[in-house]
């Protein structure tokens, strides 16, 4: 296990498709809003906009990886590399690796020292939304693991067995 790595990409179509979804959410909203005055109005714009923002800047941050054929994790002898979140994590800094659905599917990663990684977060809602993952959920890091090209099983197994054998090789 010298030095080879691992590179997992998004699947392409998966990408492209989600990253239309909030055009095809936010416009027919928008038309059934502008058929009702006042403040209906005002709670779409507060309530759907930033919800759409976040939802479209993900999936246009996955559509630039799929564009650039950038991969989202590089696993390494010693690391965990996920470009997405911009995080690389030791492989004995981590606990446990399994799933998580949350209206979506997410790969997570449980840390045995999550704030050792909350500093490493620049973006001030992303940290925000660290602190309550980690807090509620007990996961650090989280892609989306429907996304990834491959078998979703086969990709967790190759990535817990690759975590045992980088562990073992130190």
């Amino acid at each position: 296990m010298s030095n080879e790595t691992k590179s997992f990409y998004f699947n392409k179509i998966s990408v492209i498709g989600f990253s239309l979804l909030p055009l095809f959410m936010f416009f027919p909203m928008l038309f059934l809003c502008l058929n009702y005055a006042g403040y209906k109005l005002v709670i779409f714009f507060i309530i759907w906009t930033p919800t759409i923002a976040w939802t479209s800047h993900e999936y246009f941050k996955a559509l630039y990886f799929v564009i650039k054929n950038k991969p989202v994790l590089v696993l390494t002898k010693s690391q965990l590399i996920d470009n997405f979140n911009a995080i690389t994590y030791n492989w004995s800094d981590i606990k446990q690796i399994r799933r998580r659905s949350f209206g979506s599917r997410y790969l997570a990663i449980i840390l045995y020292e999550p704030e050792r990684y909350k500093k490493i977060i620049k973006n001030v809602i992303a940290r925000q939304l660290y602190k309550i993952d980690t807090s509620i959920f007990k996961t650090a890091f989280t892609v989306h693991y429907a996304l990834l090209e491959g078998d979703e099983d086969s990709n967790l197994e190759f990535i817990e067995k690759w975590k045992d054998r980088a562990l073992k090789s130190k």
